[in-house]
């Protein structure tokens, strides 16, 4: 499927920037600050658009071309990623900037998911959705994996700035990529179309009356805030701290911290008959 190549090939770029952007934000802070509270402080404002943006962004994805969002979305990421290099190169950055940042990229990431994630389906026929499904959370997992890598390597060679600037030139490759995708025109809705918030909140009712949906959707705000937020923060504080680790090898961390992950999704998703998995 041409279509689906192209697709798997944006959402990969766009997933190492994912990836490295949370390890040179915090990263950032760190040689700006020395603090690590004021790093915590950055990875939640690059995390807390997401709480506002997601669900408008799914509801939009829904009415609007999904193929575009996805594109103007990562524009914003590239423009913003460029905006802090030269900030950086120029020995203007600080960390409420780099906090400000922070918020406008995770703003465009954010926008990002709902209308990448609804693409599949639309690409992939029916008999074949699962194996869409997996192809494209392979190619997630990998972009992440990745992208935490080049993101410590372009620390320790091209510094700070160089290695915002890559974030924005994997955001453009994702813009070219998504260019060759070619996506159905959306059904037509039959009847009045909901309001924008009429559809949030439609959605948000289905998933509170759900016991199953419910308690995912909370175990896995548990998780993020308890566990995978405070693991990522730590990761390069610990490193640099009390391991004495340059950026590329506090990267590693990371990047083995994501292998792990990988690893134990895919023993978990190949075992038969696990209850309660």
């Amino acid at each position: 499927l041409r279509s689906f190549r192209f697709y798997w090939t944006a959402s990969f770029f766009y997933f190492i920037a994912f990836g490295a952007q949370r390890f040179t934000f915090v990263w950032l802070v760190l040689e700006l600050s020395d603090n690590e509270a004021l790093a915590g402080l950055t990875a939640f404002a690059l995390g807390i658009p997401a709480f506002f943006i997601t669900l408008p962004a799914g509801a939009y994805a829904d009415r609007l071309d999904r193929r575009r969002m996805f594109m103007v979305s990562n524009a914003l990421g590239g423009v913003v990623s460029m905006v802090a290099a030269v900030l950086i190169w120029t020995e203007v950055m600080s960390v409420p900037i780099a906090i400000a940042t922070a918020i406008a990229m995770g703003v465009a990431t954010a926008a990002t998911q709902p209308p990448l994630t609804a693409m599949v389906p639309t690409i992939v026929p029916r008999e074949r959705l699962m194996n869409g499904i997996v192809l494209r959370t392979m190619g997630q997992n990998l972009g992440m994996i990745l992208g935490v890598a080049v993101g410590g390597m372009a620390i320790q060679f091209w510094g700070l700035g160089g290695a915002f600037a890559i974030l924005g030139v994997a955001f453009g490759l994702g813009i070219g990529a998504m260019m060759g995708v070619r996506l159905p025109p959306l059904p037509a809705i039959e009847g009045p179309p909901l309001a924008l918030w009429a559809q949030v909140r439609e959605g948000l009712s289905f998933i509170y009356h759900h016991d199953g949906l419910r308690n995912l959707i909370v175990l896995m705000g548990i998780v993020g805030f308890f566990m995978l937020g405070p693991v990522f923060v730590l990761i390069p504080v610990i490193a640099r701290d009390d391991l004495g680790q340059n950026a590329f090898w506090s990267a590693q961390l990371f990047t083995f911290t994501s292998i792990g992950m990988l690893g134990m999704s895919v023993t978990l998703a190949s075992i038969g008959g696990l209850n309660q998995k």
